[in-house]
């Protein structure tokens, strides 16, 4: 009996060369997860472009790759795609080629922020979303989305039917302590050594509305806890429309509370594996998330966290968070409160967070993912 070929799944890998977060962690953990199950009926072919990739804040040079980019996704990749007989194209990133021959799509929509807070997007990039993702998506077999919050919403505005979205949920990052500290982990340690401090992580967005949260910090100060930090992990977005560094700074300066709150920059996972270990509770103040990784990977360091009540969090978080109006700044310093002063709180949260984080892993995803490839494979 002839043994039958494995399906042949192109995966677009163009932005582990330009994500720093987001996008990047999705495919590195998917990547390894496919690696580790192995399943003998697929076979990945992981596509690349040659073409320059510029993440730098020059106009000229984003504007060139604006430029590049559409030369690879809409001519480069489908002919890869085509070349290397792949049945099926995985794009992580929102956007497939809309010329198709031979194979078929999968895209994923990590959220529906572009519908949702247009604002905060330069208004060429949504031109060129509307004019090429959006047909992409609608062209494609299926949408992956990583929450039932974002299927939802997405299917609100793009009136795509909504059987053709799939929520695969995902995971928390790997990250391996290193048994060497650095000496920027140092500094920070040294700062924090002796006290209780709440974690933020994640890149200084708008949206993530880190100044009430700095806000609700200096609240409690106010309340007598003098010695609580605030440990703010991650770097300003090169996004201008997005950035809100400037803000989060003189909000701290205002507040009078530069010894109170430390802005680490970007940290190697290694490093942030430490901070999580160490912190008293994780604050996840944002006004919108698709899904939230660093909730996750707080369920996994056994960190107790308290949350904006909206978008996915609660069905991400489950039982094992509490929840707060993100817009009300005393509502977030009582949530602080309750954590930093209740241990048996927190140790219940905590304990909750480990049973919640089965739901999320990257093997999960990728076996999802496989069965959907196969099925999109016998689609006609």
């Amino acid at each position: 009996m002839k043994k039958q070929q494995p399906i042949i799944v192109g995966i677009d890998i163009r932005d582990l060369k330009l994500a720093v977060t987001g996008t990047k962690t999705y495919l590195k953990e998917l990547i390894n997860a496919f690696e580790k199950i192995a399943d003998p009926e697929i076979k990945y072919v992981y596509l690349d472009t040659q073409l320059p990739v510029y993440g730098g804040g020059s106009k000229f040079f984003k504007g060139m790759e604006h430029v590049y980019y559409f030369i690879w996704k809409q001519i480069l990749l489908p002919f890869k795609t085509w070349q290397n007989n792949c049945t099926v194209l995985f794009c992580t990133d929102y956007f497939v080629p809309l010329l198709q021959p031979g194979f078929k799509t999968i895209t994923v929509f990590h959220d529906a922020l572009f519908f949702e807070i247009p604002e905060q997007y330069n208004p060429v990039w949504l031109k060129i979303f509307k004019m090429l993702a959006m047909p992409g998506a609608k062209k494609s077999a299926h949408i992956v989305v990583p929450s039932h919050f974002s299927k939802e919403r997405l299917h609100h505005f793009t009136k795509i039917a909504l059987e053709k979205f799939v929520t695969v949920y995902e995971g928390p990052k790997t990250i391996v302590e290193r048994k060497s500290v650095s000496e920027k982990l140092n500094q920070i340690i040294d700062n924090i050594q002796g006290v209780q401090f709440i974690l933020h992580v994640g890149s200084l967005d708008k949206r993530k509305n880190i100044p009430r949260l700095i806000r609700a910090v200096k609240l409690l100060k106010h309340r007598g806890h003098q010695d609580l930090k605030l440990v703010l992990v991650g770097k300003a977005s090169p996004k201008i429309f997005i950035n809100n560094e400037a803000e989060i700074l003189a909000t701290i300066e205002e507040q009078g509370m530069k010894d109170q709150v430390i802005v680490t920059g970007y940290l190697e996972d290694e490093e942030l594996g430490t901070l999580y270990r160490m912190a008293t509770a994780y604050l996840f103040p944002s006004l919108y998330e698709g899904f939230g990784i660093p909730m996750v990977e707080a369920f996994q360091f056994q960190l107790p966290i308290a949350a904006a009540n909206n978008s996915c969090l609660p069905e991400i978080g489950g039982d094992a968070a509490l929840y707060f109006d993100p817009l009300q700044e005393e509502a977030m310093a009582n949530s602080i409160e309750l954590l930093i002063n209740d241990a048996s709180l927190r140790k219940e949260l905590a304990e909750k967070g480990t049973k919640r984080l089965t739901h999320f892993s990257w093997n999960n995803a990728a076996l999802e993912l496989n069965q959907l490839f196969k099925q999109t494979a016998e689609l006609n």
